[in-house]
């Protein structure tokens, strides 16, 4: 038994400048694909494709790849290549002519095992199979470029130089203790240990670009110090959104109590803050 499957995902996700600096080096354990057309093996192919992606990094494959072909057995919903999973292995080899690196790896979703074989070439330019374990294989092509393998901090909204010296002046107006470390530096998007997929998108497409927030409230505890924003259309992780200004010494505050602060005051003139979405690595 067989199952036509359409599954063209409209999952947007554009991994730009950050983890995808352009290098010359292929590099097989950290790449990232523009995908831009697909080849069904039943079906037209489609050219001109916008947002497809498959990215590898840190042993874990990023797949939003559109899928059109056949379903066996076991027939179920299927969903298309979309999620986020680690792989298993991955081989590294050149074709014939010793000028396109051909990698190999499989990544397993749901009880669907895919086998992904990806052959770059030196021009950047790049092509794709997958094999499903459960249907037809679908082919690929695109563009890859290298990407960094430092390890993820956090993301955020860094502010500009006026705007973090806005801040510190009303910090120190303001300062609670006398024993202090300043910051105001930015907005969390998220952080490495709660980031989503989602998110995690929405930055990679925004790095570099700029955004205005307004901080509306302050208030602090007795480790830490921030004003409360309306982050505007920049998302975050954080229940409550805020930009830290400074943690107690007295009591090693930390800056991510600013998450558990409870005791908010009403600025009287909103603080306009302006900063860039950034990757931050340790």
């Amino acid at each position: 038994m067989k199952q036509t499957v359409f599954a063209i995902v409209i999952w947007v996700m554009s991994i730009t400048s950050g983890w995808a600096q352009r290098q010359d080096a292929f590099t097989p354990e950290a790449f990232h694909v523009e995908v831009t057309d697909m080849f069904p093996l039943a079906y037209r192919a489609s050219y001109g494709l916008n947002d497809f992606s498959l990215t590898l990094r840190n042993d874990s494959a990023l797949v939003c790849m559109p899928y059109l072909g056949e379903a066996y057995v076991p027939s179920f919903t299927y969903e298309g290549l979309r999620f986020e999973h680690q792989y298993e292995k991955l081989k590294v080899g050149k074709d014939k002519k010793g000028e396109a690196t051909i990698v190999t790896f499989n990544v397993k979703h749901g009880i669907v095992d895919h086998l992904f074989t990806v052959t770059a070439y030196p021009n950047h330019k790049v092509y794709i199979t997958v094999y499903p374990s459960n249907a037809q294989a679908c082919s690929y092509a695109g563009e890859w470029t290298a990407i960094d393998q430092r390890q993820l901090s956090y993301v955020a909204l860094i502010l500009d130089e006026p705007s973090s010296n806005t801040l510190k002046t009303f910090a120190n107006d303001h300062m609670p203790w006398s024993d202090n470390t300043m910051y105001c530096h930015h907005m969390t998007i998220a952080h490495y240990t709660n980031i989503t997929p989602k998110l995690k998108h929405w930055a990679e497409r925004h790095e570099g670009q700029a955004y205005t927030i307004q901080a509306t409230d302050y208030g602090h505890s007795s480790q830490a110090f921030a004003v409360k924003v309306k982050p505007g259309k920049v998302p975050s992780a954080n229940k409550v959104t805020h930009v830290t200004l400074a943690t107690n010494n007295a009591t090693n505050g930390e800056a991510v109590e600013s998450n558990y602060i409870t005791a908010w005051q009403r600025l009287a003139n909103p603080i306009t803050l302006n900063g860039t979405v950034a990757f931050v690595y340790e």
